[in-house]
């Protein structure tokens, strides 16, 4: 039976498709999908979660209260591509663009895209406070991760 076949056989009467992700997912010939549990990178102003890295990289950056550490190094990507979506408090986003510092508040759902090769910093605008970010990007690896300072 082909996908469309399934989908009109599935169809009721108001029109909407009635079936299981799992069925979907083994017409296409692919795993259906699954709860992830998080890899934890702890870092010195708070931690990442990392949920998905293979085709592309989803985590969430937490910034905790009071961490000793109020950003990240100001750093660049050679290859990853990022989005970057405020899920809770303010992110100072620091950036160079033609050698000088620009700085931009970001706020509870604010996006800002990152392209390869522009280097960035991220820090929570009230250290008092936790800041919580989603990051989805291109496949994340440490050695594609170039460090200014």
């Amino acid at each position: 039976m082909s996908l469309k076949d399934f989908l009109e056989a599935h169809r009721p009467m108001g029109g909407r498709v009635n079936l299981m992700t799992t069925e979907v997912a083994s017409l296409l010939g692919r795993p259906a999908g699954r709860i992830n549990t998080p890899d934890v990178v702890p870092k010195g102003w708070g931690a990442e979660y990392i949920y998905a890295n293979g085709e592309y990289c989803m985590k969430i950056l937490y910034f905790a209260a009071n961490a000793r550490v109020r950003h990240t190094s100001m750093h660049f990507h050679i290859q990853k591509h990022e989005t970057l979506l405020v899920l809770e408090g303010e992110l100072v986003l620091k950036y160079i663009v033609d050698k000088e510092v620009e700085t931009t508040v970001l706020h509870a759902g604010t996006a800002w895209t990152v392209p390869p090769g522009h280097p960035h910093r991220l820090q929570s605008l009230d250290p008092s406070t936790p800041l919580i970010i989603m990051e989805t990007s291109t496949h994340d690896d440490q050695a594609d991760s170039i460090r200014i300072d």
